[in-house]
């Protein structure tokens, strides 16, 4: 399928009458306008943008960050919220300003409590290491002496044991270090010291960087037991205050709820409008100029502003050359649309060119199931899909995916019932007698993945031609014309060698094949020649159909003899379950991958025009509702 038609226009109007315009473009939000560069030599032409507009955006880039952290508190702005107007664009970025002001602050409080618990709980851990040694008086601490505590993993011991003997010998007395190892590969480290070495104590630590753990000096000051009660009651309190910081937050926000929803969307608009005037639209001392395009169905819209505002509008369909330029709506009907995810993953096609999506869309689905084919692993990811897609509804994405791959797991079952496969061979050892059993007939499985890839490399090599006639490349139309007769010549060639057809045609389309050759070669490039026998090694690549099928059949005919060959019929349960569990997970990735691979490389190669240009309208987000002036 092609794309949507679009038109260009360029559109010339008095400069007093562009703000208003592009007020009205962006209300009807369908016009996806160029950005151009300016040539040195056009200086009574310039950029839309004042030097005003341009500080504002640099501001609005700010507050917008300002409400995108805000949003991380997993903000939901929901539907049917109160719209509001500001004024000017000053008020709207002061008034969140002091928002983001009042929203820092209570961040801050949160970092503080952070700290404070990750704090006492290390000096806690530490403590409780010694609290028995010390209450039966095993390790003594000097009534004046601070407490520091260290935490280090178990491979600094060595460095431990020099700085304590170093600082035994140089403060002796003044200083006492114990140490002992604790769970998770630790060594808890008690320091207690003197007042009078505090500073240098600190320095000295500090050199060897060794990470201190510092409590307030009012603490340091209590006893050990004290010290440790202390401790513990405010690693019981912290929690309560992280419940009332949350609580206050969350009121802060839902208070404030209605300004964040609306600022968020009125600066992402007057965004969009500045950076279309910095980019898009050109001034002279009396004149606006811009060009663009738009969806041919909505042409009359931009018609009816553009009488209204008496500006001169231009229409003309994009020339050939011009479509790569063009922006591109893909154009498929709801079903196929499903699919378009995997086609923007890949890129978009040049304006025009044909649209493989319904393609993709028939041929994914089906490689899948008849790689999977099975009635069992079929039906659970028929369920884990249509879960995912019930569960996201709202999400565009997951939901298109998750239709697709519904439409894959239906194709699995129907496979699954032509092979009789459910977890492998369970239906075929109570009776089932499959209709065509794939691994029994490998040959024919083979053939008609083949068979799979003779039909896609062909109807690549059609579209190709299709493609090269639409951009106007009327030489490249016959040279990939010639290498599909090549190609053809070369498939027949092999039919005579597998005596599917008569040996004495071999001649004939030897002859053939090495005109078309030359052929191509005239018309396509030097390259040509080497891409018929290409072709020829990608319709072989489609074995890896099945490749694939076998082994997905094979692994899960394997875990089911575990339960007869392994002693234990419980554990022989248990194994089968896993490899299961992993042939269904294989079943889905596998699948995927190759599937997608026969597509993106075998087959778009042949046709597709890549690189096609997204497009982006001036949008509008809040309909309805004025942006605030820029005084």
């Amino acid at each position: 399928m092609a794309t949507l038609r679009m038109k260009k226009v360029e559109i010339i109007g008095e400069k007093e009458k562009l703000d208003k315009f592009l007020s009205k473009l962006q209300e009807l939000s369908v016009l996806h306008i160029e950005d151009k560069e300016l040539e040195e030599n056009f200086e009574f032409i310039k950029p839309a943008i004042s030097e005003k507009e341009k500080e504002i955006l640099k501001k609005i880039d700010r507050a917008i960050g300002m409400i995108e952290e805000i949003k991380k508190e997993e903000i939901i702005f929901p539907h049917g919220i109160e719209k509001i107007e500001f004024k000017n664009i000053e008020d709207l970025l002061n008034n969140l300003n002091e928002i983001y002001l009042k929203y820092q602050k209570i961040k801050e409080e949160e970092k503080k409590l952070i700290e404070e618990r990750s704090l006492y709980f290390s000096f806690t851990k530490i403590l409780e290491v010694f609290e028995e040694l010390i209450e039966k008086e095993e390790i003594h601490i000097p009534e004046n002496f601070e407490v520091k505590g260290l935490l280090l993993p178990r491979e600094e011991l060595i460095l431990l044991s020099r700085i304590k003997e170093n600082f035994e010998k140089d403060y002796g007395e003044k200083v006492k270090i114990f140490e002992r190892v604790i769970k998770g590969n630790q060594i808890a480290i008690l320091i207690t010291y003197s007042p009078e070495i505090k500073n240098e104590l600190r320095e000295r630590l500090w050199r060897e960087g060794l990470p201190e753990i510092s409590l307030p000096e009012d603490i340091g000051k209590l006893s050990f037991k004290e010290m440790l009660k202390f401790l513990r009651n405010k690693l019981e309190e912290i929690p309560k205050k992280f419940k009332e910081n949350e609580l206050r937050k969350k009121i802060f926000i839902e208070k404030n709820l209605n300004i964040l929803f609306n600022s968020f969307y009125i600066l992402q608009d007057i965004r969009d409008l500045l950076k279309i005037k910095e980019k898009g639209v050109f001034v002279t001392r009396y004149f606006f100029y811009l060009e663009g395009f738009l969806p041919e169905k909505d042409i009359e819209s931009l018609r009816e502003i553009s009488k209204e505002e008496n500006i001169y509008l231009k229409e003309t369909n994009p020339m050939k050359e011009e479509y790569k330029r063009v922006p591109v709506i893909l154009k498929n009907p709801s079903f196929f649309k499903n699919f378009e995810p995997f086609i923007e993953f890949f890129s978009l096609p040049v304006y025009r060119t044909f649209d493989p999506t319904s393609v993709l869309a028939i041929f994914f689905p089906v490689y899948f199931g008849f790689m999977l084919g099975d009635i069992g692993y079929g039906f659970l990811s028929f369920l884990l899909f249509l879960l995912l897609y019930l569960k996201f509804n709202k999400n565009e994405f997951i939901k298109r995916i998750s239709f697709a791959y519904i439409l894959a797991s239906i194709f699995t079952i129907l496979f699954g019932l032509l092979y009789m496969e459910m977890f492998g061979d369970l239906l075929e050892k109570i009776g089932f007698k499959p209709i065509f059993h794939r691994i029994h007939d490998a040959n024919t499985y083979l053939l008609i993945a083949i068979s799979f890839g003779s039909f896609q490399v062909i109807l690549g090599l059609i579209l190709g031609i299709y493609n090269a006639l639409n951009l106007g490349h009327g030489k490249h139309a016959i040279g990939v014309f010639s290498m599909l007769l090549g190609l053809l010549s070369l498939l027949l060639l092999a039919g005579t060698s597998l005596k599917i057809l008569p040996g004495y045609l071999s001649s004939i389309l030897l002859i053939l094949l090495f005109l078309f050759m030359i052929m191509s070669f005239k018309f396509h490039g030097p390259a040509a020649p080497i891409e018929i026998f290409s072709a020829f090694g990608h319709i072989l690549s489609f074995a890896r159909l099945m490749a694939i099928g076998l082994s997905s059949a094979i692994i899960a005919v394997i875990a089911n003899k575990f339960v007869s060959i392994l002693p234990s019929i419980m554990i022989g349960i248990l194994v089968m379950f896993l490899f299961h569990v992993l042939a269904f997970i294989l079943g889905i990735f596998d699948p995927t991958i190759q599937g997608l691979r026969l597509q993106f490389v075998e087959f778009f190669t042949k046709f597709y025009e890549a690189g096609g240009r997204e497009y982006k309208p001036l949008f509008k987000r809040l309909k309805g509702v004025p942006l605030p002036e820029i005084k």
